[in-house]
């Protein structure tokens, strides 16, 4: 074998372990990690946005819901996932879920397992668009699908949505104002922030690990955690 063989062969090798798929089995002596997160210094404040358009049902203006702090600054709707993990517990395909309701995305963010079915709903008696796009690099957006739903009670289901990892979002083309975010995971290790900014991600391999802290307007953060086994890990990350 020459070396030009040899040089193609660790190339390929480590472009496939690169590429590796996440692996579910067994967690033997797991671990836990809780965490809260935080902002960092004063308190943004929520900024109103101007509906117009369907103002009888949707008011003349909506709080935008893009920093839902409580007074200690603990913050809702953010993100926190395990990065970069290729083994662990199994990813259980469930189905996941949002809403529309009083012209808002219920829940606002939420977590999808990779490869699982999206379903939407429209509880509002207005029609709504439901216009998802995968977010890449720079904030690039990537269409992916836009669904007309006009009556009241229609729900609509899609695997495509979640055919890839990544961060999704939903927009309605008639209501500029609404925003809602999917993150698909290839693996379980995902949960949003409670209004207490607290989470907890439960079933980890002992070891070491990043977990990666996003928030759609204060950014992300990256923190090292370890992982004993049968024991608790408590973090707290600001933002």
């Amino acid at each position: 074998m020459t070396k030009l063989h040899v040089i193609m062969i660790t190339v390929v090798s480590l472009a496939l372990a690169t590429f590796a798929q996440y692996k579910g089995g067994e967690v033997k002596n797991g671990g836990s990690i809780s965490g809260v997160v935080k902002v960092k210094g004063k308190i943004p404040a929520d900024p109103m946005l101007k509906v117009d358009k369907d103002q009888e049902f949707c008011g003349e203006t909506m709080a935008a819901e893009y920093y839902v702090i409580s007074a200690a600054g603990e913050v809702k709707n953010a993100v926190a996932m395990i990065e970069g993990i290729k083994a662990g517990a199994p990813l259980t395909a469930k189905e996941a879920f949002m809403d529309n309701v009083k012209c808002r995305n219920e829940p606002r963010v939420i977590i999808a397992p990779k490869g699982g079915m999206m379903k939407y709903r429209n509880s509002d008696p207005i029609n709504h668009t439901a216009h998802y796009f995968l977010i890449g690099k720079g904030g690039k957006k990537k269409d992916i699908i836009n669904q007309a739903m006009p009556r009241k009670g229609m729900e609509v289901k899609h695997k495509k949505i979640l055919r890839k990892a990544g961060l999704i979002s939903i927009l309605c083309d008639p209501h500029t104002f609404e925003q809602g975010w999917i993150w698909s995971l290839e693996h379980p290790y995902g949960a949003v922030t409670n209004d207490k900014g607290t989470f907890k991600l439960e079933n980890v391999p002992a070891g070491k690990h990043k977990v990666k802290i996003w928030h759609e307007k204060l950014g992300e953060k990256m923190i090292d955690v370890e992982v004993k086994a049968g024991q608790d890990t408590k973090i707290t990350v600001e933002l």
